[in-house]
């Protein structure tokens, strides 16, 4: 792969995650949210792997064969709980 073509994946993943960080402070303003849990999913049917953010640790759907799994791991952003 030339050299260019990997910068400009690079430079598009770095626009992604600040795309992805800017809504998750929209979110967490605009409705109140306290935290944002960035949940990593896998498929065990078809392989696909993916990412979602949800205000919790919740199950998603595999949008290539419809299947529901839970993440398998998360990290949380935001206000952490204080009590």
């Amino acid at each position: 792969m030339p050299i260019f073509k990997v910068v400009t994946v690079k430079q598009s993943e770095l626009v992604a995650t600040l795309e992805r960080e800017a809504a998750i402070e929209e979110a967490i303003e605009a409705f109140g949210i306290e935290r944002i849990f960035h949940n990593h999913y896998r498929c065990v049917d078809c392989g696909n792997e993916w990412d979602s953010d949800w205000s919790c640790a919740c199950d998603d759907e595999c949008a290539s064969c419809g299947v529901a799994y839970s993440p398998y791991a998360y990290e949380v952003e935001g206000e952490e709980d204080d009590g």
